[in-house]
C-alpha cells in the first residue's frame, strides 16, 4: 500500500493542482475542503502526512492542528502547514512537522513530504 497523504484546503484549484502532484509521487490522497471534514476523516483515518491550510471554513487549521496533536492515534502523523498567512504560524509544531509559505516551488512541497514519510509511521 501507499503512504496516505490527506490534503485539507478550502479552495477547489490548489486541492487539484497539489493533488495530482502527490498522486504522481505514489501517494494516495484524500481531501477535506474544510476543518470539520478533515477532523470526520481524522477520527477514523490516521494518515501519513496531513497537508494543513489554517485559513478554512467551518473549523480553522488550527483546531484541525490542536485535534491531532490530542489524538493518541495521530501521534505518528506528521503536519505540514501550508498555507499563505504566515501571521498565522503556529508557535509550537511537533518535531518533524514543518510550515511551508504559499506559493512556494512544488519541488519544495515534494521535498518536505518525503522528509514527513520518512518520519511518520511505516506503509499503511
Amino acid at each position: 500500500m501507499a503512504y496516505q497523504v490527506l490534503l485539507v484546503d478550502d479552495d477547489g484549484p490548489t486541492r487539484t493542482v497539489y493533488h495530482e502532484i502527490l498522486v504522481r509521487m505514489n501517494f494516495e490522497v484524500f481531501e477535506a475542503e474544510d476543518g470539520v471534514k478533515a477532523i470526520e476523516f481524522l477520527s477514523h483515518t490516521a494518515p501519513n502526512v496531513v497537508v494543513l491550510d489554517l485559513l478554512l471554513p467551518r473549523k480553522s487549521g488550527r483546531e484541525v492542528l490542536e485535534f491531532i496533536y490530542a489524538s493518541p492515534n495521530l501521534v505518528r502523523t506528521r503536519v505540514i502547514i501550508f498555507t499563505a498567512h504566515e501571521g498565522l504560524f503556529p508557535l509550537h509544531l511537533r518535531a518533524g512537522d514543518e510550515f511551508l509559505l504559499k506559493p512556494t516551488n512544488p519541488q519544495v512541497l515534494r521535498d518536505s513530504i518525503s522528509r514527513a514519510v520518512s518520519t511518520s509511521a511505516l506503509k499503511r
